[in-house]
């Protein structure tokens, strides 16, 4: 299924009576291309579900005595999807049960058995699952969820977030009345208590680079098996000159998946080259897209191709809504051929991806140089709302809790669990969901069963992307030896030159960084990443959605003094939810 709505009610309420009351939300969902094929009403709660955009998927199974079991998303269950899968959890499903072990994709399942429901999404929490403060209502829809407040408030921090980041954070939203559910529990409706979810993953002896790299191969090799198994031949891609999609390309042509490939990127940038010279030389399709550079939507169209992306990517996405009309277009246009679209997103976990000397840091210092590093230029156009010690404070916290730190100080392997626990599940989740509303879409190196043994990769391993391309010589020696966009390739051993160097990158982002006061460190950063803002920012593009002069984010940000061309964006694209323009 594509999209679902859950709706408590009470025992005498018609399911038309609910239907009209929620008629906003059920648009949210029909507007991002969804059709709703199933209407499962019983005392209590009506349940609405919807099929994929350009697949269908009637992960839907009825059960004697009322119980069901359906999911949302991409769902495998001991190897299995569709009903047979289905079948196998509500048999094996209990609170304490150990199915997380066996569970695959990026989901959220509803199931009712013995007369009790239950509703829990995948242990990483890449598919987002939306809920209310009393949970009853509860979507994969951020939209759905926004359209049934009676009033909203916004939440200053996930705002801020939102804007610098491209994400919201510790399962909290820029709506206050609107949260994620914890991907690590399973919630009981309609009472509202919960039960952690229990999984377990092998302990890896990690005194040996070869046998790692021989181990992690065979099991990303066997989850690979498992989707030709349950998808078939056909998938859809993107190819790159950098690691993950040729990770993603070598384990696709071991276990025979033929896939259909894309690329982004300018005609010249040394991306598209490398992928258009690897596709031609091994005789694979490839499509080249490139959105960035498309003819700036006319004024009588851009309303409406602002209300088709702004739909699909749920009135957030990473970079916000307005485009060129060629984001939408471009992921409807890879998966048409294909009913498995994979993401290559998250094999960062077998690199040093944040480029970091291997030592412990607070997490103060952490986010002093990972993340205010990174939005320095951003801060200007911020006003007095903002307070920037406040803000990286509460944002520090946050990553504590997400890794489990019991003080101020992250260890090395806590600073790996960052990546899956901060920007996997909540940067690229919103990726994630997005591209499941339009067929099976997976992101293969997200899987708990991955994130969490890759914690046991000692980091002199990850230096150098020298784990990541072992993997890629282990699957497909041939692919390893094209060239790449870091100088060379992923087969011949990585020259010391280029060790030096990264690692003079590594040191010299951990002391530099620190010392610079934070108003030097911005003016340099500002004058880096000073940006033409887009067409769209003229008064007559802006008019055609807001024809109200004051904004609700002004209090927030001076859009007058925005710079960045992704930061505007993110601004407007909040504004619409405040304003509730579409």
């Amino acid at each position: 299924m594509g999209g679902f709505l859950y709706i408590a009610k009470e025992s005498s309420e018609a399911v038309e009576a609910v239907a009209a009351r929620y008629q906003t939300s059920l648009e949210a969902l029909k507007c991002k291309g969804l059709r709703l094929k199933h209407t499962i009403a019983q005392n209590g709660f009506v349940l609405f579900l919807f099929d994929k955009a350009h697949v269908s998927s009637d992960n839907f199974l009825s059960l004697p005595n009322d119980d069901f079991i359906c999911a949302t998303g991409t769902f495998i269950y001991r190897q299995q999807t569709g009903a047979k899968g289905l079948r196998n959890l509500y048999d094996d499903f209990s609170t304490t049960s150990k199915v997380f072990n066996d569970l695959r994709g990026h989901f959220c399942v509803l199931l009712r058995k013995n007369g009790q429901l239950y509703i829990f999404n995948d242990f990483g929490g890449v598919y987002h699952v939306f809920g209310n403060p009393t949970r009853t209502v509860i979507s994969n829809s951020f939209l759905a969820l926004v359209k049934s407040l009676p009033k909203k408030s916004v939440s200053t921090q996930e705002l801020y977030e939102y804007v610098l980041f491209g994400g919201m954070y510790g399962d909290k939203t820029l709506i206050r009345e609107i949260t994620l559910l914890n991907s690590q529990q399973v919630y009981q409706l309609p009472d509202l208590s919960s039960h952690p979810k229990s999984i377990k993953s092998p302990v890896r002896d990690s005194s040996s680079n070869s046998d790692l790299v021989a181990s992690t191969a065979s099991e990303l090799t066997s989850y690979f098996e498992v989707l030709k198994k349950n998808f078939g031949d056909d998938a859809c891609s993107g190819l790159s000159g950098g690691y993950d999609s040729r990770l993603m390309l070598a384990l696709m042509r071991k276990v025979r998946i033929n896939p259909k490939l894309y690329v982004y990127g300018a005609a010249d940038s040394l991306d598209v080259r490398i992928a258009q010279e690897i596709a031609r030389s091994e005789n694979l399709p490839i499509s080249y897209f490139d959105r960035k550079n498309g003819t700036p939507v006319s004024l009588d169209q851009f309303r409406e191709t602002l209300l088709e992306q702004f739909h699909f990517v749920d009135g957030r996405g990473v970079s916000g809504t307005f485009s060129h009309g060629t984001d939408a277009m471009t992921r409807k246009a890879r998966v048409e051929s294909a009913p498995l679209h994979l993401n290559g997103g998250g094999g960062e976990i077998y690199r040093n991806f944040w480029k970091l000397p291997d030592r412990s840091l607070t997490a103060e210092m952490f986010v002093r140089i990972v993340y205010e590093q990174g939005v320095a230029h951003r801060l200007p156009a911020l006003t007095s709302e903002f307070s920037p010690k406040g803000f990286f404070e509460t944002f520090s916290d946050k990553i504590k809790v997400a890794v489990g730190a019991k003080d101020e100080k992250l260890t090395r392997p806590m600073i790996e669990s960052v990546y899956p626990a901060i920007r996997l599940k909540y940067w690229m989740g919103s990726n994630n969901s997005s591209n499941n509303l339009l067929s099976y879409s997976v992101t293969p190196f997200a899987e708990p069963a991955f994130t969490i043994p890759s914690g046991d990769i000692p980091f002199r391993f990850k230096c150098h992307g020298q784990f990541e391309s072992a993997l890629i010589r282990e699957l497909d020696v041939k692919l390893a030896k094209y060239p790449s966009t870091y100088g060379f390739n992923f087969f011949d051993p990585i020259s010391w030159s280029a060790r030096v160097k990264n690692q003079f990158r590594y040191q010299t982002r951990y002391f530099l960084r620190p010392v610079l006061p934070t108003a030097v460190f911005t003016r340099i950063m500002r004058r880096q990443h000073v940006s033409s803002l887009p067409y769209y920012a003229e008064p007559r593009y802006l008019k055609q959605i807001f024809p109200e002069t004051e904004f609700a984010i002004s209090q927030y940000i001076d859009l007058k003094k925005v710079t960045d061309a992704e930061q505007l964006n993110r601004a407007l694209t909040a504004e619409i939810v405040l304003q509730n323009c579409f």
